[in-house]
């Protein structure tokens, strides 16, 4: 090698050096300068930053903070950031790019408090918009808590567990969501609210692979069902269980103006119990939207192709008005499949399937083709070999009737519905049924047979020669006018039970003429005899 070529070298290293030891010297005092003022700018803007025990090693290119602390006064926001360290961060974007590209960012707690207004979102000028941005390749967060207030209710909902992030991007433009990220992932994630408690083993979310995971949800009530009741002082149901096996498959989303939620596939089991205690008034409301309706309200747009509900279980409790005890019906081996859910009305109509084992034993099935259009939506189903006797547990306390033997042979049903009304028809056909009339004894202030109202029923579901019908096929008119307070599933019930009672109403109408004919056909005899 020649000798300019070392010597060279040799002045290149040494330019190096010195440019080193210029930048470890100065540098710092810069940096700090820089963050000073910054930190004086955000202060006019009514945002305090403060921090204690900023530690700068340009050589390894390290920060560590002890504590900082974050103050909005007039937003009503909050934050703590404790024991604070930033591994390898990059010089040369902050000083000509105005960026800040930092490659680990690791803290032992954060604390986030805000207090919501209910105001009118503020929209921002061009001229207020920033030109910084950040970049942190990744975050760890050891313990996380954040609170939210509601400044008219006053109610709280805390966020509480571990969270790591993969590829965070912030751009200061001040824009509806300037912020992205390529990965999420939380551990012991726990969620507060004024009446239940959620935990979550751990969420996974990848907007890279579009694919979102968690493997447990579990929902727990913090007050008893008796409490969540007068507390709640209106009817409402109170849920209690665990939802297990969440996955989304192309699932993506974004906020700001554009808002949206999409989502190929969505998968899941539960199991779930449902509480209503219907001696509370009803709450006050003027509407409750059906899903086409509901799905027009979202303040998003929303794309989801299937979600798939496995092997799940799904019980309703209730304590009806004048009822003194609860009735319970379950749904076992719940098997079901949405599609076609989108805020996209030109897009085909959602269509539901479903499958389960009412009470463990009847099967039940069903189909509902909703409806973008005017044309009524369209439900379909069938439950045959249902045991009636284990529906006893609704009829006492509501109905005051018992059911003492007696199975649901098959009963098919189809209506169509729309905003104000359900039209169509049942058939359904059982044998052997008895069913007794309950009265509550005045001494004991038991429930105890009401023998003359129950020869009065069971002379009704009685054939001609004065047997329980077995196999006769009875038809029902459906056509019940909905509550537009009440939400779908109270429309499907009550049209379903209007198409019942008319094929009881029908049966009647025919054995009140049947007898009226004997009873005719006797005294033509009897005149006939007479006139012998």
């Amino acid at each position: 090698m020649k000798r300019k070529t070392y010597v060279s070298i040799i002045i290149i290293l040494i330019i190096l050096s010195a440019s080193a030891l210029v930048a470890n010297r100065y540098l710092p005092g810069f940096l700090h300068k820089t963050l000073r003022e910054k930190v004086a700018s955000l202060r006019k803007k009514g945002i305090v930053l403060k921090y204690d025990s900023l530690q700068l090693n340009l050589w390894q290119r390290q920060i560590e903070i002890d504590t900082i602390t974050l103050d909005i006064p007039e937003k009503k926001i909050s934050a703590e950031i404790y024991n604070c360290k930033i591994n390898s961060f990059h010089i040369l974007p902050l000083l000509f790019r105005k960026r800040i590209h930092l490659n680990d960012v690791t803290a032992d707690e954060v604390k986030f408090s805000m207090t919501k207004k209910h105001v009118e979102k503020e929209k921002l000028d061009a001229d207020q918009k920033g030109d910084l941005s950040v970049i942190i390749n990744s975050i760890n967060i050891r313990h996380a808590f954040f609170r939210t207030e509601d400044s008219t209710s006053r109610d709280t909902v805390t966020i509480q567990g571990s969270i790591q992030v993969k590829g965070l991007s912030i751009n200061d433009t001040r824009d509806e969501s300037p912020w992205t990220f390529h990965a999420l992932s939380m551990d012991s994630l726990t969620f507060d609210s004024p009446f239940y408690t959620i935990v979550s083993d751990h969420l996974d979310l990848d907007k890279d692979r579009r694919h979102l995971a968690i493997d447990t949800l579990r929902i727990k009530p913090r007050f008893s069902k008796r409490e969540h009741a007068r507390r709640k002082r209106v009817e409402d149901d109170r849920f209690h269980g665990i939802i297990t096996a969440i996955t989304a498959d192309g699932f993506d989303f974004e906020t700001g103006d554009s808002a949206f939620v999409n989502a190929s596939a969505l998968t899941f089991s539960l199991a779930m119990d449902i509480y209503r205690n219907k001696h509370y008034p009803f709450p006050k409301r003027d509407y409750m939207p059906l899903p086409m309706d509901a799905l027009k309200r979202l303040p998003f747009s929303l794309t989801l192709d299937t979600v798939r509900i496995r092997d799940s279980y799904v019980s309703y409790e209730e304590l009806g008005e004048e009822a003194d005890s609860t009735g319970t019906l379950y749904f076992d081996k719940l098997e079901a499949g949405i599609f076609h859910i989108s805020t996209d009305t030109t897009m085909p109509a959602p269509y539901l399937e479903a499958s389960s084992a009412l009470m463990g034993k009847g099967k039940l099935k069903m189909t509902c083709q909703f409806s973008n259009t005017k044309k009524p939506a369209m439900v379909k189903g069938s439950l045959s070999n249902f045991p009636l006797t284990l529906v006893n547990d609704i009829l006492r306390p509501q109905a005051k009737v018992e059911v003492e033997s007696g199975t649901m042979m098959k009963l098919n049903f189809s209506f169509g519905f729309g905003e104000y009304r359900s039209d169509g028809a049942v058939d359904l056909s059982y044998k052997d049924l008895k069913i007794t009339s309950l009265r509550k004894d005045k001494d004991t202030d038991k429930a105890v047979r009401n023998n003359l109202l129950t020869l009065a029923i069971n002379t009704f579901i009685k054939d001609d020669a004065g047997q329980f019908v077995t196999g006769e096929k009875q038809t029902g008119i459906i056509l019940f006018y909905r509550d537009r307070k009440k939400a779908i599933f109270n429309y499907w019930w009550k049209s379903l039970f209007s198409g019942i009672k008319s094929s009881v109403a029908l049966r009647t109408e025919q054995t009140d003429r049947l007898t009226a004919e004997k009873n005719a056909k006797k005294d033509r005899k009897k005149r006939m005899k007479k006139k012998e």
